[in-house]
Protein backbone atom coordinates (compact mmCIF):
# COMPACT_ATOMS: atom_id res chain seq x y z
CA UNK A 1 0.00 0.00 0.00
CA UNK A 2 0.94 3.80 -0.51
CA UNK A 3 0.17 6.45 1.59
CA UNK A 4 0.86 10.16 0.84
CA UNK A 5 -0.37 12.76 3.38
CA UNK A 6 -0.23 16.69 2.62
CA UNK A 7 -1.21 19.72 4.90
CA UNK A 8 -3.33 22.52 2.84
CA UNK A 9 -4.32 25.96 3.89
CA UNK A 10 -7.31 28.25 2.77
CA UNK A 11 -7.18 31.86 1.80
CA UNK A 12 -7.88 34.19 -0.69
CA UNK A 13 -5.75 36.08 -3.21
CA UNK A 14 -7.29 38.83 -5.32
CA UNK A 15 -6.01 41.75 -7.06
CA UNK A 16 -7.75 44.92 -6.37
CA UNK A 17 -9.31 47.44 -8.74
CA UNK A 18 -5.91 49.77 -8.04
CA UNK A 19 -3.63 46.53 -9.20
CA UNK A 20 -2.95 45.86 -5.70
CA UNK A 21 -2.33 42.37 -4.83
CA UNK A 22 -4.97 41.12 -2.01
CA UNK A 23 -4.15 38.51 0.85
CA UNK A 24 -7.67 37.87 2.31
CA UNK A 25 -8.87 41.25 1.45
CA UNK A 26 -5.51 43.30 2.81
CA UNK A 27 -3.18 44.71 0.88
CA UNK A 28 -0.03 42.69 0.35
CA UNK A 29 3.58 44.42 0.70
CA UNK A 30 6.23 42.37 -0.95
CA UNK A 31 9.62 41.41 0.68
CA UNK A 32 12.03 39.01 -1.17
CA UNK A 33 13.83 37.46 -3.30
CA UNK A 34 14.43 35.11 -6.00
CA UNK A 35 16.26 31.86 -5.66
CA UNK A 36 17.80 28.82 -7.37
CA UNK A 37 17.76 25.49 -5.51
CA UNK A 38 21.91 24.86 -5.26
CA UNK A 39 24.91 25.43 -3.41
CA UNK A 40 28.10 26.24 -4.11
CA UNK A 41 29.24 22.43 -2.70
CA UNK A 42 26.85 20.21 -3.87
CA UNK A 43 25.15 21.85 -7.38
CA UNK A 44 21.75 21.45 -7.63
CA UNK A 45 22.16 17.93 -5.90
CA UNK A 46 20.62 19.58 -2.68
CA UNK A 47 18.73 18.09 0.44
CA UNK A 48 16.69 19.26 2.34
CA UNK A 49 18.95 20.86 4.86
CA UNK A 50 19.93 22.86 2.29
CA UNK A 51 16.60 23.64 1.68
CA UNK A 52 15.56 24.57 5.80
CA UNK A 53 18.87 26.73 5.50
CA UNK A 54 17.54 28.49 2.14
CA UNK A 55 14.24 29.02 4.30
CA UNK A 56 15.73 30.54 7.36
CA UNK A 57 17.74 32.89 5.65
CA UNK A 58 14.75 33.80 3.80
CA UNK A 59 12.88 34.41 7.15
CA UNK A 60 16.08 36.17 8.98
CA UNK A 61 15.89 39.09 6.23
CA UNK A 62 12.17 39.20 6.84
CA UNK A 63 11.33 37.91 3.47
CA UNK A 64 7.26 37.31 2.65
CA UNK A 65 7.34 35.86 -0.83
CA UNK A 66 10.44 34.04 -2.93
CA UNK A 67 10.60 34.11 -6.53
CA UNK A 68 12.69 30.96 -8.92
CA UNK A 69 12.72 30.17 -12.65
CA UNK A 70 10.98 26.85 -12.16
CA UNK A 71 8.70 25.28 -9.43
CA UNK A 72 10.58 24.61 -6.54
CA UNK A 73 11.22 21.02 -4.65
CA UNK A 74 8.10 20.21 -2.71
CA UNK A 75 9.57 20.00 0.61
CA UNK A 76 10.34 23.94 -0.31
CA UNK A 77 6.57 24.21 -1.08
CA UNK A 78 5.46 22.63 2.05
CA UNK A 79 7.66 24.34 4.32
CA UNK A 80 6.67 27.80 2.35
CA UNK A 81 3.21 26.97 3.13
CA UNK A 82 4.23 25.62 6.75
CA UNK A 83 6.09 29.36 7.26
CA UNK A 84 3.31 31.58 5.77
CA UNK A 85 6.20 32.41 2.90
CA UNK A 86 4.47 32.99 -0.45
CA UNK A 87 5.86 31.70 -3.97
CA UNK A 88 5.69 33.67 -6.92
CA UNK A 89 5.61 29.75 -8.92
CA UNK A 90 7.20 30.28 -12.39
CA UNK A 91 7.86 27.65 -15.35
CA UNK A 92 10.91 27.29 -17.07
CA UNK A 93 10.25 29.67 -20.13
CA UNK A 94 13.55 31.75 -19.71
CA UNK A 95 14.76 34.17 -22.32
CA UNK A 96 12.88 32.05 -25.36
CA UNK A 97 13.74 34.19 -28.39
CA UNK A 98 11.00 34.83 -30.27
CA UNK A 99 12.03 32.94 -33.42
CA UNK A 100 11.92 29.81 -31.23
CA UNK A 101 8.41 30.69 -29.40
CA UNK A 102 6.63 31.38 -32.89
CA UNK A 103 6.95 27.39 -33.27
CA UNK A 104 4.08 25.48 -32.51
CA UNK A 105 5.88 22.36 -30.86
CA UNK A 106 7.94 25.26 -28.26
CA UNK A 107 4.63 26.83 -27.22
CA UNK A 108 2.90 23.39 -26.42
CA UNK A 109 6.11 22.27 -24.10
CA UNK A 110 5.47 25.42 -22.44
CA UNK A 111 1.52 25.29 -21.79
CA UNK A 112 2.34 21.58 -20.79
CA UNK A 113 5.19 23.40 -18.00
CA UNK A 114 2.25 25.28 -17.33
CA UNK A 115 -0.50 22.96 -16.69
CA UNK A 116 1.88 20.89 -14.70
CA UNK A 117 2.81 23.29 -12.41
CA UNK A 118 -0.66 23.97 -11.63
CA UNK A 119 -1.88 20.67 -11.56
CA UNK A 120 0.91 19.58 -9.19
CA UNK A 121 1.00 22.32 -7.05
CA UNK A 122 -2.40 24.04 -7.03
CA UNK A 123 -2.68 23.07 -3.39
CA UNK A 124 -0.30 24.79 -1.75
CA UNK A 125 -1.64 27.69 -0.15
CA UNK A 126 1.80 29.77 -0.38
CA UNK A 127 1.50 29.90 -4.02
CA UNK A 128 -0.27 33.43 -4.83
CA UNK A 129 0.75 34.00 -8.87
CA UNK A 130 1.20 31.52 -11.51
CA UNK A 131 3.77 32.19 -14.03
CA UNK A 132 4.01 31.99 -17.32
CA UNK A 133 7.86 32.58 -18.03
CA UNK A 134 10.89 34.91 -17.51
CA UNK A 135 12.70 37.35 -19.51
CA UNK A 136 11.09 37.57 -22.94
CA UNK A 137 11.79 40.01 -25.00
CA UNK A 138 10.99 43.46 -23.07
CA UNK A 139 9.02 44.88 -26.50
CA UNK A 140 6.38 41.84 -27.08
CA UNK A 141 5.07 41.63 -30.71
CA UNK A 142 2.31 39.68 -32.00
CA UNK A 143 4.26 36.01 -31.31
CA UNK A 144 4.45 36.73 -27.65
CA UNK A 145 0.99 38.34 -27.49
CA UNK A 146 -0.24 35.13 -28.61
CA UNK A 147 1.20 32.50 -25.97
CA UNK A 148 0.75 35.13 -22.67
CA UNK A 149 -2.96 35.44 -24.59
CA UNK A 150 -3.48 31.17 -24.38
CA UNK A 151 -1.26 30.88 -21.87
CA UNK A 152 -3.27 33.47 -19.45
CA UNK A 153 -5.97 31.36 -20.42
CA UNK A 154 -5.35 28.12 -19.85
CA UNK A 155 -3.96 28.98 -16.42
CA UNK A 156 -7.29 30.98 -15.69
CA UNK A 157 -9.52 27.86 -16.75
CA UNK A 158 -7.63 25.45 -14.38
CA UNK A 159 -7.15 27.79 -11.51
CA UNK A 160 -9.22 30.86 -11.65
CA UNK A 161 -8.03 31.40 -8.07
CA UNK A 162 -4.73 32.93 -8.40
CA UNK A 163 -3.87 35.84 -10.54
CA UNK A 164 -1.45 35.28 -13.87
CA UNK A 165 1.74 36.78 -14.26
CA UNK A 166 4.71 37.30 -16.27
CA UNK A 167 8.39 38.65 -15.07
CA UNK A 168 9.65 40.94 -17.51
CA UNK A 169 13.35 41.77 -18.24
CA UNK A 170 11.53 45.40 -18.04
CA UNK A 171 13.03 49.15 -18.64
CA UNK A 172 12.20 52.20 -17.85
CA UNK A 173 11.85 53.47 -20.87
CA UNK A 174 9.31 50.31 -22.37
CA UNK A 175 6.40 51.80 -21.12
CA UNK A 176 3.31 49.36 -20.29
CA UNK A 177 2.50 46.96 -23.33
CA UNK A 178 -0.66 46.03 -24.74
CA UNK A 179 0.29 42.42 -25.05
CA UNK A 180 0.42 42.36 -21.03
CA UNK A 181 -3.52 42.88 -21.01
CA UNK A 182 -4.16 39.09 -20.25
CA UNK A 183 -1.90 39.00 -17.02
CA UNK A 184 -2.65 39.68 -13.47
CA UNK A 185 0.38 40.41 -12.72
CA UNK A 186 3.78 41.83 -14.07
CA UNK A 187 6.89 41.43 -12.03
CA UNK A 188 9.59 43.68 -13.43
Amino acid sequence: LQRYTLQTGIRSIAVSGDGRLLLNGAPLTFRGMAIHEDSRDEGFAIDNRDRDQALLWLKEIGATVVRSHYPLHPYFQEQADRLGLMQWSEIPVYSVKTEFLAQDFVRRLAARELESNILTNGNHPSVIVWSMGNELSARPGPVQGFYIRRAANAAKRLDPTRPVGLAVAGYPDVGCQTEYEPLDVVGV
